[in-house]
């Protein structure tokens, strides 16, 4: 759709994905600019709710007048690959343990001014928020890996936590305002990051989302994870519903049991 006669055009919930069985793009972090396979021009075009199978800067080019892009996705060629990142495997293995499986997923998008929930989480909930160290092997319950589709400058609000509390006996007694950020004390930490970075906490520990200040759009994805033998979750995945798993995938998509197989399998 290069034409720039075109306008008043809106695309809601599409999936551009593959063309003639190929897929859209390659990613590339660096290189030249090359013709995007997506390429849309005109005026007063919206695009929301749509999910890309490439990074942004490698899955649409657009141009021309009053455009809008919201709430879309943009996904690397596997785009089931945030389930067994092979950048978050070892830290997954050693957090949880080689069994570990994803337990549910979810996005949380902020535009400035919003808010959600307050401080909660923390070592209280039996069988699923927990964290353990035992002669030499730490263990976690419920832990997430959040991934930045866009940035979170300095202070701009979003995740907070506060640090340590994963291993308190006391997280129940944080202050009420401290809670509902009321009050916002020195300990509390906000981390800043750049699109295409994860960060990862046990849910032991006391988080929360502050605030959004940023001009640009908060755009995160959140992949909760357990140990193998655990459910926090009351639904499953199902194989079914995902095309082109890997079976390292299926393995980590796999309902719980103490006797799954290990995510990553070795010789």
């Amino acid at each position: 759709m290069a034409a720039s006669e075109n306008s008043n055009i809106r695309f809601e919930n599409v999936h551009f994905k593959y063309i003639n069985g190929e897929q859209l793009h390659r990613d590339r972090v660096q290189g030249d600019e090359e013709a995007k396979p997506v390429q849309i021009t005109g005026s007063k075009l919206r695009i929301e709710k749509c999910l890309f199978a490439g990074a942004m800067q490698s899955a649409l080019r657009l141009t021309g007048e009053d455009l809008y892009v919201g709430n879309c996705v943009f996904t690397e060629n596997n785009r089931h690959a945030t389930f067994d990142h092979p950048n978050m495997i070892p830290y997954l293995s050693e957090l949880l343990g080689p069994q570990f499986r994803a337990d549910h997923d979810y996005g949380i998008f902020m535009r400035q001014g919003g808010r959600k929930g307050g401080l909660h989480g923390g070592d209280h909930r039996a069988g699923t928020h927990y964290y353990k160290y035992r002669d030499g092997v730490m263990r976690n319950g419920l832990t997430v890996v959040v991934y930045f589709l866009a940035p979170a400058p300095p202070g701009s609000g979003g995740f907070c936590c506060v640090p340590g509390s994963h291993k308190s006996n006391f997280a129940l007694n944080v202050p009420e305002e401290v809670r509902s950020f009321k009050c916002i004390p020195h300990y509390l930490a906000n981390p800043s990051a750049e699109t295409g970075d994860a960060l990862i906490f046990t849910e032991a520990t006391m988080h929360g989302t502050l605030p959004w200040t940023a001009e640009n759009e908060r755009r995160t994805l959140l992949y909760k994870f357990t140990p193998g033998h655990v459910s926090y979750a009351s639904t499953y995945y199902n194989h079914d519903d995902y095309e082109d798993l890997t079976e390292q995938q299926k393995r980590v998509l796999t309902p719980p049991s103490a006797r799954r197989p290990n995510v990553v399998e070795t010789a």
